[in-house]
């Protein structure tokens, strides 16, 4: 996960990318249950990109319900090495976590030199497994996973997916949102696209040489396009080459006697006639199935929307 953030003018350090390479948690015993560390990693650069030179940074780490505002739940301040440009903090060294804390959604606040950077880092996966086994056990994780908006396959069934995922998901159906589910609250999506027995293909914000050119480079995601069949060309081959041939006699001044309106040549014979030679019709057959796709599986869609 990497966060960019930024500091105050005044402040040496401009910019932090927060390495959460989340989060180590160390167990040693049932008697530190209590007392749980958390390792945290970050990269600190100045405002031109470049690493801060080596030494001490004087920072504060603070645990939080709210991704801004609100109070923190636990904090502590340390003196911490620079190296690189890298740190490495375990949380939780002087001032004890409370398990507590991970009973709902909690974000790191970290401070540099008396300033908070922003935005705060939301904590997705290890901590909350504090709180739910015990020291002995660290099995995985059975909270939410993932962040807000993210799309995930499965074969499993709704009920089965949230055992593993946890209910902040739902199937991606085209349901409506209500307005406390933070995707609709923060991010204005206020109905799921529907995924439902369609393909899914990746934005293509390009202007030219588009390789979805139905969409503009400023569709949203999540716009559904109907089906179609590319415009193009078929050829067919001559077949039942033929000619028509006719015997014609030449009309003369001079009429039948015979009750006969028809003009003849006087001879009295009439049999030659106009004929026809290879009359036919052209038929062209459809094959193929009920739709235009290639080779596929299918899968649950699922989208986290808390």
């Amino acid at each position: 996960m990497k966060r960019m953030c930024t500091l105050l003018p005044e402040h040496t350090v401009r910019k932090i990318t927060l390495l959460l390479g989340l989060l180590t948690i160390l167990y040693t015993g049932f008697a530190q249950v209590g007392a749980p560390r958390l390792n945290v990693q970050g990269a600190l650069k100045n405002s031109d990109g470049a690493a801060i030179p080596d030494g001490t940074k004087t920072m504060t780490f603070k645990l939080y319900h709210d991704g801004a505002g609100g109070t923190a739940q636990w904090q502590e301040t340390a003196e911490v090495t620079v190296t690189g440009g890298v740190y490495n903090y375990n949380l939780g060294s002087t001032t004890p976590i409370d398990l507590d804390v991970f009973s709902q959604r909690v974000y790191l606040g970290v401070t540099v030199d008396g300033t908070e950077l922003t935005p705060r880092v939301e904590l997705t996966s290890a901590p909350y497994a504090l709180h739910a086994h015990s020291a002995t056990t660290a099995v995985s994780l059975t909270g939410c996973k993932g962040a807000v908006g993210d799309v995930k396959y499965s074969i499993l069934p709704l009920d089965q997916f949230r055992q593993e995922n946890g209910d902040c998901w739902v199937l991606m159906n085209g349901a409506g949102l209500s307005s406390d589910t933070k995707l609709n609250a923060a991010y204005g999506v206020a109905e799921l696209p529907d995924a439902r027995g369609l393909f899914l293909r990746a934005h293509d914000d390009r202007n030219s040489n588009r390789q979805d050119p139905s969409r503009s480079a400023d569709t949203p995601p999540g716009t559904y396009v109907g089906d179609e069949i590319r415009s193009h060309n078929h050829s067919m081959q001559a077949a039942g080459n033929h000619t028509h041939t006719g015997a014609f006699k030449e009309v003369s001044n001079d009429w039948r006697g015979d009750g006969n309106d028809s003009p003849g040549n006087g001879t009295g014979n009439d049999d030659n006639e106009t004929s026809m030679n290879g009359s036919h019709t052209h038929t062209i057959n459809h094959t193929g199935g009920a739709e235009t796709r290639p080779k596929s599986i299918n899968l649950y869609v699922y989208i986290r929307i808390n």
